[in-house]
């Protein structure tokens, strides 16, 4: 409706404008005829007749256009009498108003006709659907199964319905699979309202955008995320690489410990050697101090057995001075005091 009313406008503002256009030079043209003192002819006063004011142009110009009066009775006088610039504009008028202007009323009305035919059908629509779920027009919270979908088709009561609204029972699934998104087993009695209504009709220039609008939307998100994840991929590169070279580090540490451990082993073999033969050396040592120890004491015996020898040498000597004063005598029992192993 506000495109018919605008439409309206528009033709009266071109209208109003040639008008003012074609009553200012047939004016201009009258009072150059008075000033000549020229006698008027009849095309003048046909002149005078159909632009003789503001409101009469705008008549014939209305008249000329809807068929109210024949275009040429005003277009002879015009090209006669004022220039065939003037008649040719008139012309050039008179087919913008009617292959463009009326054109483009008509059209207004014809789509104003449909969008009412359109309403008169989406509202019958949802009154069908209404009825046949039982649902009130603000049941914005209720929801609708698909065994509901399929016990309104199964009910023979509601087949009249059903085909009022051309809706199959493949395209109501159908329409029921698109928006059951979570698969959840239910959608909003909304939704599935709107989806009846759009099944058939043709697209909009509205849902076309809006389709456009989340193909767009979805294609920035998934460049976003491509992005994100070529960025995680480089980073994850980076640290694979951080990882090989440490990992390469790790092994020349553990090749170079590895060998000192060899060494060190080797190095302990060897000690071991040496310690197992400073070992026997003290073992040989002690051995040896042991049979030291052995014959320092022997010898102490052996000492004793000497001071013994001499002690008892004495005696015998001073006896012997005594009573053999030839000095002979004989000589003491060494048996029990040392043997020749203790020695």
């Amino acid at each position: 409706m506000r495109s018919l009313v605008w439409t309206v406008v528009l033709l009266l503002l071109v209208i109003y404008i040639v008008g003012v256009y074609f009553t200012q030079t047939i004016t201009d043209h009258l009072v150059e005829i008075g000033t000549n003192t020229t006698a008027y002819t009849q095309k003048d006063t046909d002149l005078a007749y159909f632009f003789g004011s503001l409101s009469r142009t705008i008549l014939s110009l209305w008249q000329s256009m809807s068929g109210g009066a024949d275009w040429d009775m005003m277009a002879g006088p015009l090209i006669d009498q004022v220039g065939v610039l003037t008649g040719l504009a008139f012309a050039v008028f008179i087919a913008f108003a009617l292959l463009a202007l009326m054109n483009v009323v008509t059209g207004v009305f014809v789509q104003t006709a449909l969008q009412s035919a359109k309403d008169e059908e989406d509202a019958f629509l949802v009154d069908q659907v209404l009825k046949l779920f039982n649902k009130s027009a603000a049941a914005d919270n209720e929801t609708i199964t698909i065994d509901q979908i399929d016990e309104k088709f199964a009910d023979p009561n509601t087949q009249r319905e059903w085909r009022a609204i051309n809706v199959q029972p493949t395209e109501a699934k159908y329409l029921f699979s698109l928006l059951d998104i979570e698969e959840a087993g239910e959608v909003s009695f909304q939704e599935f309202l709107c989806g009846c209504l759009r099944l058939h009709g043709a697209s909009k220039s509205m849902d076309v955008l809006t389709v456009m609008q989340e193909n767009r939307s979805m294609s920035r998100q998934l460049l976003r995320t491509f992005k994100r994840w070529d960025e995680y991929n480089r980073n994850f590169q980076t640290m694979l690489e951080r990882i090989a070279n440490t990992v390469a580090a790790t092994s020349n540490i553990l090749a170079t410990l590895s060998l000192s451990i060899d060494q060190s082993t080797d190095a302990s073999s060897q000690n071991a050697d040496k310690i197992g033969r400073l070992e026997k050396r003290i073992r040989s040592f002690e051995g040896s101090l042991c049979s030291v120890r052995v014959a320092t004491s022997n010898m102490n015996k052996v000492n004793e057995i000497i001071d013994c020898v001499m002690t008892t040498g004495s005696g015998n000597r001073g006896a012997s001075d005594n009573s053999d004063p030839s000095g002979l005598g004989a000589s003491p029992d060494l048996g029990p005091l040392c043997t020749i192993d203790e020695v």
